[in-house]
């Protein structure tokens, strides 16, 4: 017998909660050529012939059978009687045949309370998703050379924080296609299609909404609508989409959805568009349980799981051996249906953080293959499970920078001749990359063989050139805040290697570095010419917070995150802090004006910090000399509130301290201890 029994349950790894969903039985259900057969039931089945000529001849004969062709894969989607199906499984024209499944929506929901925020009147925010895979750390002005096809629920056309070719945000191309009766591939009557491309390519700087891991507007997207208002579609459809992405160029398809069982058909479906050059990632699964889901669990696809934004574990993320690779997924802000914005979370946000990724690094490593790419990504990956692959994590966290980097230093160096020296520069700028420049100059007349200005914050940058051995020059770096690249204002570093060998490197140089090839070698100049305050670092509409933190012997227990009101919006965070007792660690952070925050600070130990901290916000001390000498956590609301916690001086946890009053504005914050 070569009838595959089994029908495969597939849904979107988001649910919906209060969503009802009708169940129409959508496409034929019998194409009767005698009146006998209008009397029999028949079902839909996936045939697959031995070849193209074979899937043609057998598909005439049986027109009226016949839903749908995928022609490149030989498959046949027919509606069958019993003794149909029987006759097709004999015939030396069909290797095997199974029964076509069904593509649902789940019943589950992870969603956040504050998921029906309206992002857009709080200016611009970046999701912390998008700052943990250091999406920000790599230039995206050449994504226009990757088409990444999203397969979903549809796409929010004319949603003003998408990528739209009439927008003049957007440069890129967005196209799509729907299959069978699912609906425009422009509209999205879910908004889980729209959250997930969000997530890939929200446009960045247009001081609204959120900002994607591509923020350019330049990628290039295919959509495929393959889920309808009813919620569900054929597995074959999703197969069919598959092609549609193959068939467009795609080099990156990205699939939020998943579960059921193993299909035959589906795993070659997914084994030639990898056989094709194309990267393919699926969501691992939201039952939080050992089983595998499909399609990441085939060999040919990228399972993606879900950490949050202390890159533990997502409750609901599954565990199992093709788990490769995970991504923020709790609690993930983006773009919805009617203009709108969501927090949501499940694997399937998760998944667009890390293909996202790869189509943002691979854009500058494009003769790169697909199969290099992955194999990059499982050695680049941050990890998250004691420097091993695990079941849980897969191989760790995809972070862009370790991608890029680990791109860079094993793609095909420059030839230079045997009497040239190779010149490597390499620079990860602040966040005020305009103050930083570099240039390389000959020593006896000063030609400038390659340099480097009016650069972007945080961003990496990477030049290479052959130079004479016997020619001597001086590198210089330059930063006009005299603050080097790091640590105040981001954590970039450069570095130049001469033929292989780092002659010099360094962050935190104050206002030039310099590298002589043939003399005398300048340290870092960290003196400022005179004693005049440094000019404020935050652009207008932002205040400075600053924290300083006095470590204590078990620093690595304290952790401290900033929470933006109303929804409670991690804005920076930071925790295992590593040094020795009485070491003073200084954070300064540019945070929106005119907003209330709370700051948070928490010892996993539960005993307490033996150090202390202190808090300056917009000029202003807010907390002096803090400490605790027992409990979990410690938090501080500034800003500008119109509330703030009450606390209890008699009490370490009473209710009084979670009670809130109302204050006018400007009246000081109120500590509150183990909120």
């Amino acid at each position: 017998m070569k009838i595959l029994r089994g029908i495969l349950t597939l849904f979107l790894l988001h649910g919906l909660n209060n969503v009802t969903l009708a169940n129409p039985e959508d496409g034929p259900q019998s194409h009767a050529d005698t009146n006998d057969r209008d009397l029999q039931e028949t079902k839909r089945y996936i045939v697959k012939f031995s070849d193209d000529k074979s899937m043609q001849k057998m598909l005439s004969k049986r027109s009226t059978n016949t839903v749908m062709r995928i022609t490149p894969l030989s498959l046949g989607v027919m509606m069958l009687t019993e003794a149909e199906l029987q006759e097709m499984d004999v015939s030396a024209e069909v290797q095997y045949i199974e029964e076509d499944g069904k593509v649902f929506l789940p019943e589950n929901e992870v969603e956040s309370d504050a998921s029906m925020q309206d992002v857009s009147m709080y200016a611009e925010d970046t999701p912390y998703g998008i700052d943990m895979v250091k999406a920000l750390e790599v230039d995206d002005s050449k994504v226009s050379n990757r088409k990444l096809c999203i397969i979903d629920s549809g796409y929010s056309r004319g949603h003003p924080d998408l990528p739209d070719p009439e927008l003049p945000e957007s440069r890129g191309m967005v196209t799509g296609a729907r299959d069978g009766g699912a609906g425009n591939w422009d509209s999205d009557t879910n908004g889980h299609g729209s959250h997930v491309a969000g997530t890939i390519a929200a446009i960045g700087g247009n001081n609204r909404g959120v900002k994607g891991v591509i923020r350019n507007g330049q990628l290039n997207l295919h959509i495929v609508r393959v889920f309808g208002k009813n919620g569900w579609a054929w597995r074959s459809s999703l197969l069919n989409a598959l092609d549609e992405c193959i068939m467009v160029g795609s080099n990156v398809v990205s699939m939020s959805l998943g579960g059921g069982r193993y299909s035959r058909t589906e795993k070659e479906g997914f084994q030639n568009a990898f056989d094709k050059g194309i990267l393919i990632f699926a969501a691992a699964g939201n039952d939080g349980s050992r089983g595998f889901s499909y399609p990441a669990s085939y060999d040919a696809v990228i399972s993606v799981g879900a950490i949050d934004s202390r890159k533990r574990l997502a409750s609901f993320s599954q565990k199992n051996n093709q788990v490769e690779l995970v991504g923020p997924g709790v609690n993930v802000e983006s773009t919805w249906t009617g203009g709108g914005y969501k927090t949501i979370s499940g694997t399937s946000m998760a998944t667009p953080h890390v293909s996202a990724v790869a189509a943002l690094v691979w854009s500058h490593f494009p003769d790169v293959t697909n199969a290099e790419m992955r194999s990059a990504m499982q050695s680049s990956a941050e990890s998250l499970g004691g420097g091993t692959r695990n079941d849980d994590f897969g191989y760790g966290l995809a972070r862009a920078d370790l991608l890029f980097d680990y791109l860079k230093e094993t793609e095909t160096q420059i030839e230079c001749a045997s009497d040239e020296s190779l010149v490597e520069v390499s620079l990860v700028t602040d966040k005020y990359g305009e103050e930083t420049s570099w240039s390389l100059r000959e020593n006896n007349n000063g030609i400038v063989l390659a340099s480097g200005s009016e650069l972007s914050g945080n961003k990496r940058y990477a030049d290479s050139l052959c130079i004479p051995t016997s020619t001597c020059f001086t590198f210089t770096i330059n930063d006009s805040y005299r603050d080097g690249v790091c640590c105040s204002y981001g954590q970039g570093s450069f570095s130049l290697t001469v033929d292989g060998l780092k002659v010099k490197s360094g962050s935190d140089f104050g206002g030039s570095s310099t590298y002589n090839s043939c003399g005398n070698n300048v340290g870092d100049d960290d003196d400022y010419a005179d004693d005049t305050p440094l000019p404020g670092k935050c652009d207008d509409g932002e205040s400075e917070f600053t924290l300083s933190l006095t470590l204590s012997g078990s620093s690595q227990e304290t952790s401290w995150a900033i929470n933006k009101m109303p929804w409670f919006t991690v804005v920076a965070e930071a925790d295992g802090f590593s040094g020795i007792s009485g070491d003073v660690v200084v954070e300064s952070i540019c945070l929106e004006s005119d907003r209330c925050y709370r700051f948070r600070i928490e010892d996993s130990g539960w005993d307490g910090m033996e150090g202390s901290y202190s808090i300056t916000y917009d000029n202003e001390v807010v907390r002096e000399e803090g400490t605790f000498s027992w409990g979990q956590a410690e938090s501080t609301w500034f800003g500008d509130c119109l509330f703030t916690r009450r606390l209890n001086e008699g009490s370490q946890s009473g209710s009084d301290q979670n009670q809130l009053r109302g204050f006018e504005k400007g009246v000081p914050p109120i500590i509150s201890k183990n909120l």
